[in-house]
């Protein structure tokens, strides 16, 4: 062992070391749908009443009136987002898609010359309900009976209310209750 692990190895006092960073909350990122089209916060001014945003599809920057933006905008959710919603892997929402079964989300970052650039998807409520909605039907359809999250699960994930609420059944047993 050289000197050098061995400070390594007591207490030095020096620069401590970085937190990781806490992912913020499902669709609490500057990325929004409005009219169906995906768009990219960049500046707001409350007092002026407007918003600054990036039209991802178009690649031209737009501006918006910031009481509109709250009105008609929809939070748009990363594919690590939709994923934990929706308790499946990566793979198998990226299947989905392969084989046609649920549209295409809204496709960013993919250069068509560039080999190495990766593609990410973003979604609306709309694409996220579209997946429950196919796992449940096929389950019904005679599929492996494996856990879909409920419409009404969803909705309390999505609007980031975690206050469930319990009640009796007639068997004794506890089941969630939840105010869409």
């Amino acid at each position: 062992m050289t000197a050098r692990d061995q400070g390594r190895l007591r207490n030095v006092p020096g620069p401590k070391p970085k937190k990781p960073r806490k992912p913020p909350p499902y669709g609490q990122n500057k990325m929004f749908f409005y009219d169906g089209h995906l768009y990219r916060r960049l500046k707001t001014d409350k007092g002026k009443n407007i918003l600054w945003a990036w039209d991802v599809q178009n690649e031209k920057r737009v501006i918006f009136t910031y009481s509109d933006y709250k009105r008609k905008h929809k939070k748009a959710y990363s594919t690590p987002d939709v994923c934990a919603i929706l308790d499946r892997a990566r793979d198998k929402i990226y299947k989905l898609i392969a084989e046609g079964h649920i549209p295409e989300p809204v496709k960013v970052g993919e250069r068509k010359n560039d080999i190495t650039s990766r593609a990410r998807y973003w979604w609306s409520e709309e694409d996220i309900f579209n997946i429950q909605q196919y796992w449940v039907e096929r389950i019904k359809a005679g599929g492996r009976n494996i856990y879909v999250p409920t419409r009404e699960e969803i909705m309390v994930l999505l609007r980031d209310d975690l206050s469930t609420i319990y009640r009796k059944d007639e068997d004794g047993e506890f089941v969630p209750v939840f105010q869409a």
